[in-house]
């Protein structure tokens, strides 16, 4: 009498799933990878952004600070994401603290003299 193997299958099986989910962890950590990269690099460009932009901005409020000698208060120029506080005592003592925040990503400098 022959004996009928029921296993043959069961390796074969077994051996395409453990390679398909080798296949797929491979994948998930290559893209949880790429992603990471991604988003350093995005927040890298922002930050180097954000600091033009409040550099720009405190050129514009210096500029504002010598068209109008009294200016004083808080100012917000949209164009940069920028607001800034300016103490003027009118005897030609005028600092500044500014805020620069562009997608969430914020740069900021305090008591500057202009």
């Amino acid at each position: 009498m022959m004996q009928k193997r029921y296993n043959k299958g069961f390796t074969a099986v077994l051996s395409i799933i453990l390679l398909a989910l080798g296949t797929f962890t491979f994948a998930l950590v290559t893209m949880t990878r790429a992603h990471s990269y991604v988003d350093m690099t995005m927040r890298r460009d922002m930050r180097i952004q954000t600091h033009l932009a409040l550099e720009s901005c405190i050129a514009t409020i210096q500029l504002m600070v010598h068209k109008d000698m009294f200016l004083k208060g808080s100012v917000h120029i949209r164009e940069f994401g920028c607001q800034a506080y300016i103490e003027n005592d009118y005897q030609g003592n005028v600092s500044l603290s500014a805020t620069s925040t562009i997608s969430g990503v914020s740069v900021s400098i305090s008591s500057l003299k202009l």
